[in-house]
């Protein structure tokens, strides 16, 4: 496998610096061989671009309007949560709320506005005291977990110490039948609170008992009678605690016994301190207090006793208010307004696991995703206080709906990614090598082999592939036997030819012996050197010998030996245009120099270039219109240019005219062998000069440009 991949990744680094050098050599060429994966991919890329941007758009959409409505719902659970609060219960926090910020608490006492204590009402007066805040009672849970619901504790001390230096006491126990105890028992065989108390270093153990007060008896109000717990085996009656109690039916198998009383707290206060005005007390809030309560059976001999935590689960605590922010996933802060201190309120217990930090940070709530963000805060004066609660949400909440929405987005782009990766191996990257190949599919040699790759696969590019190697086979098979064949038809096509010329070379020879005889016959009877029937005689007879020693034709009109000389051009023009009649060349007009042009060429090899020329714009000039010849004369060089009014040459012909067998006698209905202006041309150049051509309006001018004698030109 690793292997594999070393072998890839060597093979993408090649491809990719094979196509970075291509793409600097030509980017034209790279965007040609390209052009399918480019657009494929920017289809893609925008697919992608529209698709993310319309999902961060519906975030933040979804986002804001989540905040908005979260923050109304704190704001509600906000005012409903400070509107839960009293008077009395407002001070209680305001004074204590060091204590109330979490969902259990010590038993220790809280400062409280005033005193909830009276005494024992007189006879049957109905009159009930009024209860301590509610946030001032703790519930208690017995070690042995047989506690009940209902069993409540409160101390506490009073804003003012006019009353007295009191630590009041108040409880709720839930109770079958309560047993009070007898006069003169001395074992106390009833049912008792034991109330231990630890302040400055001093602890001390009551033994609270109930007691039917004297007649008239209402049978459910009870005075308090305490024993001080002297030593294990001993206890005393002790008048520092003084209260009363009364019970409430609940039901017929279970009562309610109220319990208030007040301990005068003198005895744990310094007594050598000079200063006794401080309240309450200095040290107050370290004094700790510990219940125990023995449940006594009316039946003798049975009774149990519940010792119960030195904590518990404070009643109408801010945590437990809270706890529908809490639920929420969100935060409650107690500030004091006037030294600046804020305070966490703690989650209650059961929420707590459900708001520890996850380790990626994100949580689910209800299928709702929950991400780390800013805190957003949400304020709430507490009246009459100096404290304010704030609400705060650390989570920017992502519904279900839409994160499974982005989820599925997510898949579709890695989805989207891959199959454009598959799609790309698959068939784009195979389908751009075939391209690369087909390039060198005509520039490979013919005994080369040429196969197409992905012929391997077992799928359609694999079918594809091997389809197109056989055709490219069976083409290369057919090529081969069609060059075969061309070869052989140009070996018998260049082996009838050279008989061919043979034959021909032999004919020649035989008319040029046969011509030979009358020529001489022909120069004896024009023996005058002046006349026009001699010169022709003489180019046929300087003619012969070229022209039956070539190889081939076109060997023979370049071995053809030229005699350089210098000649007057002007009168050369003038005798060929009045002898051109003899040539079948009528209405020939020329246009001299008006001055003595000296030229350097062969006379006889110039004239037959000449009379080519004639000879071409005679065939295709408009019947009864004049051939014009003018001639030039420049600083080097004299030009005769030669034109009719006549058909045009086209462009697609004009690189052929010269050669040699390309004839354009055609064009005019005759039949020619393509000889005159190859043999214009090559006379011509060999004599330093040039033949050209051009079109005019209605018709073609033939120039022939000759070097001026070097006597002229200095």
């Amino acid at each position: 496998m690793a292997h594999r991949l070393s072998r890839w990744w060597h093979k993408s680094l090649e491809e990719g610096k094979e196509s970075a050098e291509e793409f600097f050599a030509s980017p034209a060429d790279w965007y040609r061989k390209r052009v399918l994966w480019i657009k494929t991919m920017l289809c893609l890329a925008i697919l992608m671009i529209v698709t993310g941007s319309a999902s961060v758009h519906l975030y933040f959409l979804l986002s804001e309007r989540a905040k908005e409505i979260r923050r109304e719902l704190f704001q509600r659970d906000l005012r409903d949560l400070v509107g839960r609060f009293d008077a009395d219960e407002r001070y209680v926090i305001q004074n204590n709320y060091q204590e109330l910020t979490s969902e259990r608490r010590t038993l220790r006492p809280l400062l409280l506005p005033r005193q909830y204590y009276i005494g024992l009402p007189p006879g049957s007066a109905p009159m009930l005291p009024r209860q301590p805040p509610r946030n001032c009672f703790v519930h208690l849970e017995a070690v042995d977990g047989l506690s009940r619901v209902g069993d409540r504790f409160c101390s506490y001390f009073g804003e003012s110490k006019t009353p007295g230096r009191y630590l009041f006491l108040a409880a709720t126990f839930l109770d079958q039948e309560l047993v009070p105890l007898k006069q003169g028992d001395s074992k106390l065989e009833a049912d008792a609170v034991k109330i231990v108390i630890n302040a400055n270093g001093h602890k001390v153990v009551w033994w609270l008992t109930f007691q039917l007060p004297p007649s008239p008896a209402r049978g459910d109000r009870f005075e308090i009678t305490a024993f001080r717990q002297v030593d294990e085996n001993q206890r005393d009656r002790d008048k520092k605690i003084e209260g009363w109690a009364y019970v409430q039916r609940r039901d017929q198998d279970a009562q309610i016994v109220n319990l208030i009383a007040r301990l005068d707290f003198r005895e744990f206060l310094d007594q050598e301190a000079e200063d006794d005005s401080d309240w309450p007390p200095p040290g107050w809030r370290d004094t700790s207090l510990q219940v125990e309560r023995k449940d006594f059976s009316a039946t003798p001999g049975k009774s149990r006793l519940l010792t119960y935590r030195p904590s518990g689960v404070s009643d109408l605590s801010l945590s437990a208010l809270g706890t529908q922010i809490f639920n929420a996933y969100g935060s409650i802060d107690l500030k004091n307004e006037v030294d600046g201190s804020v305070m966490s309120v703690e989650p209650p217990q059961s929420l707590r696991k459900k708001l520890e930090p996850s380790p990626l940070g994100i949580k689910f709530t209800g299928g709702d995703m929950l991400l780390p963000a800013e805190k957003s805060s949400q304020p709430e004066p507490l009246p009459d206080t100096e404290l304010t609660l704030v609400v705060s949400h650390p989570w920017t909440i992502i519904e279900k709906g839409f994160w499974q929405i982005a989820v599925y987005l997510g898949i579709l782009f890695i989805g989207g990614i891959l199959v454009t990766l598959y799609f790309s191996s698959s068939l784009l990257k195979p389908i751009w090598e075939w391209s690369r190949y087909s390039e060198r599919l005509t520039k490979v040699r013919r005994d080369s082999d040429v196969v197409l790759p992905y012929g391997e696969r077992k799928n359609e590019i694999g079918i594809l592939a091997r389809a197109i190697n056989s055709l490219i086979q069976v083409v290369r098979e057919q090529i081969v036997r069609a060059q075969a064949e061309r070869e052989a038809r140009a070996a018998e096509t260049a082996k009838k030819q050279v008989e061919e010329m043979q034959n021909r070379m032999r004919n020649l020879k035989v008319m040029g012996h046969e011509i030979r005889t009358p020529l001489q016959a022909l120069m004896a009877l024009h023996r005058d050197s002046n006349t026009p029937s001699r010169r022709y005689i003489n180019r046929m007879l300087r003619a012969l010998p070229h022209l039956l020693g070539g190889a081939a034709t076109y060997d023979a009109i370049g071995s053809r030996v030229l005699t350089i000389e210098e000649f007057n051009i002007d009168d050369f023009l003038r005798q060929v245009a009045e002898n051109a009649i003899h040539s079948d060349i009528e209405n020939v007009v020329y246009e001299a120099a008006q001055q003595e042009v000296i030229c350097r060429a062969d006379i006889f090899a110039f004239e037959d270039a000449l009379t080519n020329v004639l000879s071409n714009a005679n065939r295709h000039r408009i019947a009864g219109s004049p051939i014009r010849m003018t001639l030039l004369v420049d600083k080097d060089s004299a030009t005769v240019e030669i034109w009719n009014r006549g058909p045009t040459i086209s462009e697609d012909i004009s690189a052929e005219i010269f050669d040699f067998g390309y004839s354009t006698a055609e064009m005019a209905g005759i039949e020619g062998q393509g000889i005159g202006l190859y043999v214009a041309q090559n006379a011509l150049r060999r004599m330093d000069g040039v033949l050209d051509f051009r079109n005019h309006e209605d018709g073609v001018i033939f120039t022939l440009t000759l070097p001026l004698a070097k006597s002229l030109i200095t």
